[in-house]
């Protein structure tokens, strides 16, 4: 604070101004210049920079400048009687509804803390929804593999017991089921992200054209490009292939221990 007070600061991703540097020039807050219109002169020598992630309200797009309250006193002109301030304090809602007693004029107050704890029950609903959204449509997906697979498996068990009758070995037996396994889980991954796919794309893009309308600010904007989630994919994938490659090892032993000669004969019948 010593080494800043009448002095500025700049935020660590800022490319333009310069650490060290003094700049001077006509300038006036809340308002852009236009041609011909005098603003206030006024100088500002940078001596730091600082981390503005957690601060509400600054926008790395613009060239900000943070100054001090003694920076405000001295240049009374520059800011027209108008100054942003950000409090931090134990108890958010306490130094609010006090200021908010003083009646001022002109006094605008936002309680991020509020809106932070607000946000954080909506999100803390958002992801207990979605969650058990996801464990039923995971659960109901789950159910679908096993059964057709175990449906397909117990239809084709004469066929199996066919081919150990004429010598094939265990060996080729299980490289046989693993590979049809592998196709089964390639299909379905390619069908599944093919729809899937399609549809987060369109309900990605009716939500970013209603965001456009409701948030201005081209870095929100930007944070939403459409990304596709490739970890979460690779993770499915990863689960359905364990899965059908369990059910097909589990399907494999059981087949090696019936009898060829009984199952063919269940056939017959």
């Amino acid at each position: 604070p010593e080494k800043a007070r009448g002095k500025g600061l700049i935020s660590k991703k800022e490319e333009t101004l310069k650490v060290g540097e003094t700049y001077a020039g006509e300038r006036n807050i809340y308002k852009f210049l236009k041609v011909g219109e005098p603003g206030v002169p006024t100088e500002v020598e940078i001596v730091g920079k600082v981390d503005t992630e957690r601060l509400w309200g600054y926008y790395d797009y613009k060239m900000n400048v943070i100054v001090g309250e003694s920076y405000v006193k001295e240049h009374p002109k520059l800011f027209d009687g108008a100054a942003t301030g950000y409090f931090t304090c134990t108890d958010a809602n306490a130094f609010y509804d006090a200021v908010e007693k003083q009646n001022l004029v002109g006094l605008n107050m936002v309680n991020f803390d509020q809106i932070y704890q607000i946000t954080r029950l909506v999100k803390i609903l958002v992801y207990l929804f979605m969650i058990g959204f996801l464990f039923l449509v995971a659960t109901i997906g789950t159910t679908n593999v096993i059964n057709a697979v175990n449906s397909n498996m117990e239809m084709r068990a004469s066929e199996f017991a066919k081919l150990r009758a004429v010598g094939m070995t265990r060996k080729q037996f299980q490289g046989m089921i693993l590979t049809e396994g592998g196709f089964i889980a390639a299909k379905g991954l390619f069908w599944g992200y093919l729809f899937g796919c399609g549809i987060y794309y369109v309900l990605h893009s009716m939500f970013a054209k209603s965001a456009d309308i409701l948030f201005m600010d081209p870095m929100y904007r930007m944070s939403l490009r459409f990304r596709l989630p490739i970890g979460y994919m690779l993770a499915s994938g990863l689960v359905v292939v364990g899965l059908i490659y369990c059910v097909l090892k589990l399907h494999v032993k059981r087949a090696e221990k019936r009898n060829v000669i009984e199952t063919i004969r269940n056939e017959n019948l």
